[in-house]
C-alpha cells in the first residue's frame, strides 16, 4: 500500500545527506520547472509558524480543501490548514519530520493514511500547508481506479477507512 511504499522509501534513502524528502504520486505530472524550489521557499519561510509539510496546488486535489484547488498558473497566498489534510498527491518535508512523528501506518492499498498522519502531526503541533506558487497536475486516483470493480479490494478500502474513523474519534 501507500503507507508501506512511503515507510520503504524513508528506510532505504536513495542519498542519505539529503535532508527533504519530497513524496509523489505515480499520477502527478510536473509541468513547471520552479515547483519544488518554491515548495522549499514556503517550508522554510512558515518553519516559524510550525508548518513541518507543505503541498502544491493542483487542478485536482481529490479533497475538499479550497486552497489545494487551482488553476495551471495561478499564484495565491500560502495557506496553513487548520484542521484537514494534505492528500499528499505532492508534498515536501524535511526527513526529521518522519523521525518525530513516526512512519505511516499501513494499509492494505491506500486511501486513508494521509488523514491519520495529519491528525498524528497537529497532536504534537505540527502543522500542514499549501503552496501557493507550486502547482502541479494531478490525475487523480490513478492506482486506485483500477480496483473499483473489485468486490473484495472495496471491502478492505471500507474497513480501512472505518477503522480510521474509529482511531480519529480516540
Amino acid at each position: 500500500g501507500f503507507g508501506a511504499s512511503i515507510n520503504t522509501a524513508l528506510a532505504n534513502p536513495f542519498r542519505k545527506d539529503i535532508n527533504y524528502v519530497v513524496i509523489l504520486h505515480s499520477d502527478v505530472r510536473i509541468s513547471d520547472q520552479n515547483w519544488l524550489f518554491n515548495m522549499g521557499q514556503s517550508l522554510a519561510s512558515l518553519k516559524d509558524s510550525g508548518v513541518k509539510m507543505v503541498s502544491a496546488m493542483s487542478d485536482n486535489p481529490l479533497v475538499a480543501e479550497p486552497a489545494l484547488k487551482s488553476a495551471k498558473g495561478t499564484v495565491k497566498q500560502d495557506v496553513i490548514l487548520n484542521g484537514g489534510f494534505l492528500p499528499m498527491y505532492c508534498v515536501l518535508a524535511h526527513r526529521e519530520l518522519f523521525s518525530r512523528v513516526g512512519g505511516f501506518k499501513e494499509y492494505p492499498y491506500a486511501g486513508i493514511e494521509v488523514e491519520e498522519y495529519a491528525t498524528r502531526m497537529r497532536n504534537i503541533n505540527y502543522l500542514q500547508a499549501v503552496c501557493g506558487k507550486s502547482w502541479v497536475l494531478h490525475e487523480g486516483r490513478g492506482t486506485l481506479s483500477q480496483f473499483d470493480d473489485n468486490k473484495k479490494v472495496q471491502e478492505i478500502l471500507r474497513n480501512a477507512r472505518n477503522d480510521s474513523s474509529n482511531t480519529n474519534k480516540n
